[in-house]
C-alpha cells in the first residue's frame, strides 16, 4: 500500500504524462522509476518528485528505464566461459544515459 504522499507523486506523474503527451507506456515506466526509487525522494515535494522520475525517464539513449534483468545478464555473462578473457574492465549497464554524447535530458 502506498502512502499518501506516493500517491500524490503518482498523480503528479501522471497528469505530467498528460500535459507533455507522454505515452502511457513511457509513463508507466516513470510511475515504476518512483515506485523503486522512492527513498531518493524522500523530503521534496510531490510535484518536484513527479518532474524527476520523468526527466531520468527521458534522458536514458535507448528509450527505457533500466531492470533489474539487465544487471542479471551482464552479470551472467561475465561469470560465462565468453567473457574468460575479460579483466579490470569497468562494464556500465545504463541504457548509454553516461555516453559522452549523450546530452541530459531537459
Amino acid at each position: 500500500m502506498e502512502t499518501r504522499y506516493a500517491e500524490r507523486v503518482v498523480a503528479h506523474i501522471r497528469e505530467l504524462c498528460a500535459k507533455l503527451d507522454i505515452s502511457a507506456e513511457d509513463c508507466e515506466k516513470a510511475v515504476e522509476y518512483y515506485r523503486k526509487n522512492r527513498k531518493l525522494f524522500q523530503g521534496s515535494k510531490p510535484k518536484n518528485a513527479a518532474a524527476t522520475a520523468l526527466h531520468v525517464a527521458a534522458g536514458v539513449p535507448l528509450g527505457r528505464l533500466g531492470r533489474p534483468a539487465d544487471i542479471a545478464e551482464a552479470m551472467v555473462f561475465l561469470a560465462s566461459a565468453g567473457a574468460a578473457y575479460i579483466t579490470g574492465q569497468t562494464i556500465v549497464v545504463d541504457g548509454g544515459a553516461t555516453l559522452p554524447e549523450v546530452r541530459p535530458a531537459g
